[in-house]
């Protein structure tokens, strides 16, 4: 019964295609990212950088940013005009995850 509900718990998070646009300085993190979002059914894209991610966003639409908040050149809560909702999750040790809206 217990794998019948984690089952269901893995469909709730299925994408149907939607684009996902990820950005980290860690080029492995942006391949994991990318890797797991899909597997899952997203079409995911990634850039390295703040700068990048605001280009990117000039030219094409996105139904969600992953967004690295901690980056050598600047941090990630510059990058969204108009976010509804900011989720971070900081680990090390420190297992942390924050929510802003």
């Amino acid at each position: 019964m217990a794998f019948a509900n984690s089952e269901r718990l893995y469909e709730d998070y299925l994408g149907h295609g939607e684009k996902v646009l990820v950005v980290d300085d860690e080029e492995t993190q942006r391949e994991i990212a990318c890797g797991i979002l899909a597997k899952l059914g997203y079409t995911a894209e990634a850039v390295s950088s703040g700068e990048e991610a605001v280009e990117y966003l000039k030219e094409q639409q996105v139904d969600l940013v992953v967004l690295d908040l901690v980056m050598p050149k600047g941090t990630g809560c510059s990058i969204p005009e108009n976010p509804v909702r900011i989720v971070s999750f900081e680990n090390n040790s420190g297992d942390s995850i924050s929510e802003w809206n």
